[in-house]
């Protein structure tokens, strides 16, 4: 955002949508400026208002409702809107707090690399899931920032596979090639969506 627009918006009246977080909350996060700016009363030691009108709203109210536990209508969250709640919680030093929600929710995705990393180490392409590798790049970040050594290492183990499986496929070596031949297939319809899910037994 340039100065003048940061002017204008500053200079403009701010509309927000009230959320209440915790009923008896005494801080209220201002966040977003545009009209999908939102309120969020929350629960505090002090009385006080923090302005983040730099913010996703959307994803400073996921990362409310995961530390007041109101998590049951969190579940749509798609793997983008993780990276962000991700990269929020990181730069506000706020992992640890954030950690064993986000395990919960990717177990599904960690269970099925647990039980495919070996195939794909082999090579046996018979095996390949396009769709698996695909949601991978995008999870990658999350378990790079939540501390996820195990999953980060199996996870590094299947993409190089996939560049090797590349290599074999197409001739093209495998320092220049980018994702197995079948990621590019599916991508244009995944990435839309984007959910987490692992692949069924």
């Amino acid at each position: 955002m340039d100065p003048q627009e940061r002017d204008q918006q500053e200079t403009a009246p701010r509309k927000a949508k009230l959320v209440v977080v915790a009923e008896e909350g005494d801080a209220l996060f201002e966040v977003g400026n545009d009209q999908n700016a939102l309120d969020i009363r929350v629960s505090a030691t002090a009385t006080k208002t923090i302005r983040l009108p730099e913010d996703d709203p959307k994803v400073v109210l996921a990362f409310c409702d995961v530390v007041h536990h109101r998590v049951d209508d969190l579940d749509h969250l798609e793997t983008d809107e993780l990276v962000k709640l991700a990269t929020f919680a990181d730069m506000r030093l706020c992992t640890r707090v954030l950690r064993p929600w986000v395990l919960m929710r990717i177990s599904r995705f960690i269970d099925t690399i647990n039980r495919e990393e070996g195939a794909y180490w082999r090579m046996v392409d018979s095996t390949y899931d396009a769709e698996l590798i695909f949601q991978l790049q995008k999870l990658l970040p999350i378990v790079t920032l939540f501390g996820m050594e195990r999953a980060f290492y199996k996870c590094s183990r299947i993409m190089i596979s996939s560049f090797r499986l590349a290599s074999i496929q197409t001739g093209v070596p495998a320092s220049q090639a980018e994702a197995h031949p079948r990621v590019t297939e599916v991508q244009g319809k995944l990435h839309s969506s984007g959910g987490i899910h692992g692949r069924s037994s």
